[in-house]
């Protein structure tokens, strides 16, 4: 489950601190590699980020939806064909970044490397240990086994829970903003012009 939530922070956009650990602790590296190869045999990172970012295309497909609904000046006809060239664009996006991370990024070595820093930052030596004891037992396998399918499963929870809530709040501050623009543009009186002719 931590393993999981380390690949999401890794796909997440943010900055390292500057302090941050880059070195794993010697007593306790043998130990290390053989949780972090305990984590590794039961989820493939590669196949989270395809799960991870199919989850993002449903997220952008809703936002294309509502994007166009808005477009109230265009008649029925000509909003299907706008959602039909910006679907077609998106798709292109899409395949171009999954080939492009694919290709440049090597997500597996990446992982076990943050995950052995992590583990070396916020774990003793003796709770690593009891912690490759624990992934032995029925519930630790089980643990490692559920992780993934539990965490995409929230995934897909939260898109359809949390993304209509977001795209009203947005819908909302678009209808305000739209208003406060009108008024503001409303109060603004034309500059007359000074017929006189000057002397």
């Amino acid at each position: 489950m931590k393993r999981t939530v380390l690949i999401i922070a890794l796909l997440a956009v943010g900055s390292i601190a500057a302090g941050a650990q880059t070195t794993v602790s010697e007593d306790k590296r043998a130990d290390l590699v053989e949780l972090v190869k305990i984590l590794n045999s039961h989820i493939n990172s590669n196949d989270f980020i395809q799960a991870f970012l199919r989850q993002q295309d449903v997220a952008e497909n809703e936002i294309i939806k509502s994007v166009v609904a808005e477009r109230k000046d265009l008649s029925a006809s000509e909003r299907k064909k706008l959602e039909q060239i910006l679907f077609e664009k998106l798709s292109r996006d899409r395949e171009t970044f999954r080939n492009r991370l694919i290709e440049r990024v090597n997500f597996n070595e990446m992982v076990d490397e943050i995950t052995m820093l992590a583990y070396d930052k916020f774990y003793t030596l003796d709770e690593i240990r009891d912690l490759i004891a624990f992934y032995g037992t029925p519930t630790g396998i089980k643990t490692l086994k559920t992780a993934q399918p539990l965490m995409l499963e929230s995934m897909e929870l939260a898109q359809k829970i949390i993304l209509p809530k977001v795209l009203e709040v947005v819908s909302e501050l678009n209808e305000e903003r739209e208003e406060s623009l009108r008024k503001t543009a409303e109060q603004l009186k034309p500059m007359r012009k000074d017929t006189r002719r000057r002397k």
